[in-house]
């Protein structure tokens, strides 16, 4: 299996539970970003994990052709968001709730495009493949 077969099989899938996770508790997602932004100690633990994570997609896939692109993408959106959360804990914590509070209809809307993203990685990872 290539490497963007892989990664896709890796963030696919998790990012498709977890946008259906979001859908099915839309309600309860004031909550969960208020419980995950109350203290710095669990921003700047995400944001380790973050980091480390884009990080290792970025140095093993730098492909910026066809969909592997994809990949490369999160990869960066991790970087700048595991950066972010180190660097600027206590912002995070303000912006989020608002931003999760404020958006109105448009969070149904980018958790669907992150559940089509996931569906769409996941059919790339698990194919199958022409010889």
């Amino acid at each position: 299996m290539d490497r963007s077969r892989f990664l896709a099989g890796l963030i696919g899938p998790t990012l498709a539970v977890i946008s259906v996770g979001l859908l099915f508790n839309l309600g309860r997602l004031p909550e969960l970003v208020d419980q995950l932004t109350d203290g710095w100690a669990l921003i700047m633990i995400a944001g380790v994990i973050t980091l480390m994570s884009g990080l290792a997609v970025v140095m093993s896939h730098n492909v910026w052709k066809g969909w592997p692109a994809i990949i490369t993408g999160f990869g960066w959106l991790a970087v700048v968001g595991g950066t972010a959360r180190i660097v600027f804990p206590s912002q995070i914590a303000d912006i989020a709730p608002t931003l999760i509070t404020d958006s109105g209809p448009l969070m149904p809307v980018m958790i669907g495009v992150c559940l089509l993203l996931g569906l769409y990685l996941s059919w790339q990872a698990f194919r199958p493949v022409r010889a």
